[in-house]
């Protein structure tokens, strides 16, 4: 036969040898039929090459537009994940095919799956039972199902037969096994109009994947836009306005605007560049200025390039050329507005842009990146955009830099509103999971599975490795309901139920079946925590060194410095003075960044506080009172400028990175004995923190947890999201559900989000606080009294309440009832300022200072901000704090 010939066989009859059989088996004495087949198998299976399937190496690659998490994995990554599915089954798995024993056997322990397929598995040549006797019985294949199925058919009544299922490629072997068994039509291919691939179809059978859903790349980019367009950060793209009217303003950019879009999806970009959205204007109308643009749109996705065309023409864009260049399709397109001047030409090349090699010909002003920069690995990021587009190999650029903007920035944190606590499963020893541990699971799996980068910060830092600086970020949280964006919805699901449950299944602990469904039934909204980032990037060569004494000698300039005071309350401002001489043993700090303490400074700036010393612990603070006006602050990072004459090694410490306990000041004169040097590897912006961890520190030495203890955290501003971090770190959290769990409790849902990055065990509003409980340690560090009265409440009998909130002047009352007369709770205040009771004899103060920094160093706690402003904006950093719009604030100077 002619390869043809058997594969028209192989289509119609599921298999060459039944088609064979079909067509061929009457011409065939019975006698022979046996020996002809058996000739057959051992024929077709004697040569075949199965090197291949030994695997040597586990690769992944993410995908580089942001809508898919599975598409793009190598094949070996993809057979490992099929391996740990079928692993987690729920379900007997049994294993059928028209290969004979020999050779699936071979195949199965070439894969590794020894340990999934271990029991019985039905081939044509499988022994079966025939009168009392075993024989083989003329070679039965899948088509033949009453017979190739018989021992597991014959092993239930009939009612039960309709539980099997039977999921294969082959249309013929499914139609000959229904009824009674369920078929479903595996089909791998990406374009398969109808099947699904067999991870899909064993997720939809374990019950983690809506079988009546259908993932469209298309479909989800369009819902995808929506939520984008209506999430963007309005500030971070007035950033870019003004970025791009300086260059013109300047003579740095002409009034020809090159953009690149390094992953354009279905052209959302374009969109806002030339059309605007809502309350957000278009670039031109930023710019105020007539100008030609070239949009250079990178989709490697060829449906969705195809698609975005059709997009292109529907927004009055003309076809003008259309060319293949070195296996890459590139059509450009033209626009021209009747009603101005702007005129867009679109180049929309279906590649990666690392792929093309003309890019180095762009030379752009902006770079955009949407639901794109979390996909890549950050050092790749900025190394990429300088050799493909920021190098000096155009005699024409004279420009220093070009803007990017990379919206929708995943931060890798997922929640739902509201967030369900853990709960008892029907699964016998196993607990739902609590929604803040499926997503830690997920944004895990992302990450070392699939190579997504969720630390903002990680980015950040290579960004300023390559020359870049952030001009802005600001939060363009996603926030999905399923009544207004439903296919959005769905999708998340179906990402959740694709990539979160493998990992979840192999505990043996989590029940993820059960955790969907309550999900599916409960239909809360989807929070989604995105940033908006605005860097200048330099081109190659354009950055630009400055040496240590020029910049001493420029701040020996200065004669004035700014401080904030606090006037009233509910009033702050800065205030212009002129800098003192510095005597004796003072030092003074030009300041990199200061950290608003969320507690002591709200009170401070509401007026809720008594008429005392600031803090009798901290030098320069022990004698001066709280009254307005009032300069406070005690988180100021800087480097040494000058010396008084008294200090001893002036020589060593000038230029050197220094923390004190200081106001929010641009200058700081200040005792040398006051300084603490920030260990050189060290982020400033990290070691602002370092108050705010020592008093995280004190709480958990105050709590004393002990192995298997529930923490219950209430509050998560600053301090609690410190303590969170802190309690998770030392492996109290998402033991079992049961034991060692950290659960917090807030109002607001980013600080929640936060909360869960911070990794809580379950993340959760106040109200549920009776659900998660008891715990065996409470810490109330919220500032509210219904917190307080809820942590009393939801605190095992003999437990411990640590009070780390500040009440200030304010009177609260407590209900401390007969039921808590009889519990023998302990209610404990706690302040940073001493070392607990019980442990002087081992801690000192250094000794917390030197674990402080340590925890500094790794846990980074920087990446708790939400905004930098500078001190100007003083009175508006303290009001969005007091609103609790924002999470942690600093001053920046430089």
């Amino acid at each position: 036969m002619t390869a043809s010939q058997a594969d028209e066989l192989h289509a119609k009859y599921g298999s060459t040898i039944e088609g064979l059989r079909q067509t061929l088996w009457n011409d065939i004495p019975s006698w022979k039929r046996e020996e002809q087949m058996r000739d057959f198998y051992d024929f077709v299976y004697a040569n075949i090459q199965k090197e291949s399937l030994l695997v040597t190496s586990r690769e992944t690659s993410s995908s580089n537009t942001g809508y898919t998490h599975n598409s793009d994995l190598q094949e070996q990554s993809r057979q490992e994940r099929l391996r740990q599915l079928l692993k987690v089954s729920p379900f007997p798995l049994h294993l059928a095919s028209n290969s004979p024993l020999h050779h699936i056997a071979d195949v199965v322990q070439r894969m590794g799956l020894c340990d999934v397929f271990d029991r019985l598995s039905f081939t044509p040549d499988s022994p079966r039972a025939n009168g009392g006797r075993t024989k083989t019985v003329e070679f039965p294949t899948k088509r033949q199902a009453s017979t190739f199925f018989a021992p597991l058919l014959s092993s239930v009544d009939d009612t039960a037969k309709h539980q099997f299922v039977l999921l294969d490629d082959s249309p013929a072997a499914l139609t000959a096994a229904s009824p009674p068994m369920k078929g479903v039509l595996i089909n791998n291919s990406p374009d398969a109009d109808q099947g699904v691939s067999l991870d899909t179809a064993l997720a939809q059978e374990y019950g983690w994947l809506d079988p009546d859903y259908t993932f469209s790349d298309i479909e989800y980019l369009r819902a995808k836009n929506e939520v984008d367009l209506g999430s963007l950060n309005r500030e971070a793209w007035q950033h870019v306005g003004n970025e791009l009217r300086g260059m013109i303003a300047t003579g740095a950019a002409p009034c020809r605007l090159a953009i690149v879009d390094l992953g354009a999806g279905l052209l959302s970009m374009l969109r806002l560049v030339v059309f605007g959205h809502d309350d957000m204007p278009s670039l031109k109308d930023m710019l105020d200025v007539p100008v030609t643009m070239d949009y250079y749109a990178y989709e490697p996705n060829e449906q969705v390039w195809t698609e975005s065309i059709l997009v292109l023409k529907s927004l009055g864009f003309e076809l003008v050329e259309e060319r293949t260049l070195n296996d890459k399709k590139r059509v450009v397109l033209t626009y021209s507005p009747k009603s101005d001047e702007t005129r867009v030409t679109v180049h929309l090349r279906c590649c990666d842009y690392r792929d093309d090699e003309s890019s180095v010909e762009i030379c752009p002003q902006l770079i955009v990146g949407c639901c794109f920069a979390d996909l890549m690995d950050p050092r790749e990021l900025p190394s990429s955009l300088l050799k493909c587009f920021l190098s000096q190999k155009r005699e024409d650029n004279v420009r220093d830099f070009c803007v990017a903007y990379f919206p929708i920035t995943f931060r890798g944190i997922t929640q739902l509103l509201p967030s369900q606590p853990f709960e008892a499963s029907c699964r016998s020893g196993r607990t739902i999971p609590s929604d803040t541990t499926v997503f830690s699971h997920y944004a895990d799996v992302l990450k070392y599975q699939h190579g997504h980068n969720l630390d903002t910060q990680l980015l950040d830092t290579s960004m300023k490795e390559y020359g870049a600086d952030c001009v802005f970020q600001g939060r363009s949280n996603w926030l999905i309901d399923p009544h207004q964006h439903d296919f959005f919805w769905q999708t998340m699901l179906y990402f959740f139920g694709s990539v979160a449950p493998v990992d979840l299944e192999k505990t043996g602990i989590w029940d993820f079946e059960g955790w969907i469904s309550r999900t599916r039934k409960n239909n809360p909204q989807i929070y989604v925590a995105n940033l908006d980032l605005v860097y200048r990037i330099p081109f190659s060569g354009k950055w630009q060194l400055k040496s240590s004494a020029e910049t001493l000698a420029k701040s020996f300039q200065h004669s004035m410095y700014e401080e904030i005071q606090f006037t009233s309350p509910g009033q702050v401002t800065s205030q212009k003075k002129k800098l003192p001489k510095l005597c004796g043993e003072q030092v003074r700090i030009e300041s990199i960044a200061s950290l608003i303490s969320t507690g002591t400074e709200l009170k401070i700036f509401h007026g809720c506080f008594d008429d005392a010393a600031l803090d009798v612990n901290i030098k320069g603070m022990d004698d001066t009172k709280m009254a307005y006006p009032l300069a406070y602050g005690y988180c100021l990072v800087g480097r040494v400028v000058e010396c008084g004459p008294e200090v001893q090694d002036a020589e060593n410490i000038l230029g050197r990175t220094v923390f004190v306990f200081a106001p929010h000041t641009s200058q700081a004169i200040v005792d040398y004995s006051g300084v603490h040097f920030v260990p050189d590897d060290i982020d400033p912006y990290d070691a602002i923190f370092m108050p705010s961890v020592e008093t995280a520190v004190s709480l958990i030495h105050e709590a004393h947890p002990r192995l298997g203890d529930s923490v219950g955290v209430f509050g998560q501003g600053l301090i609690g999201l410190l303590v969170t971090c802190l309690l998770s770190d030392q492996g109290l959290n998402k033991i079992s559900g049961r034991f060692g769990t950290v659960s917090t409790f807030d109002l607001l849902p980013d600080r929640l989000a936060l909360s869960a990055l911070m990794g809580a065990s379950q993340a959760l509003a106040p109200n549920r606080a009776s659900d998660a409980g008891p715990f065996d340690v409470t810490i109330e560090v919220s500032g509210n009294p219904r917190a307080l009265q809820s942590a009393i409440d939801c605190t095992r009998d003999g437990g411990r309440i640590i009070i780390g909130s500040w009440y200030g002047n304010t009177n609260i009352a407590l209900c401390l009832g007969i039921d808590f007369h009889r519990s023998h709770k302990e209610l404990k205040a706690s302040q940073v300022s001493f070392i607990p009771q019980g442990m002087q004899m081992t801690w000192t103060k250094d000794r917390r200072f030197h674990l402080t920094w340590d925890l500094v160093r790794k846990i980074r706690p920087s990446r708790l901000l939400t905004k930098c402003l500078k001190l100007s904006n003083c009175q508006e950093a303290y009001v969005l704090l007091s609103e609790g719009k924002e999470v942690a604030i600093a001053f920046k100077y430089l």
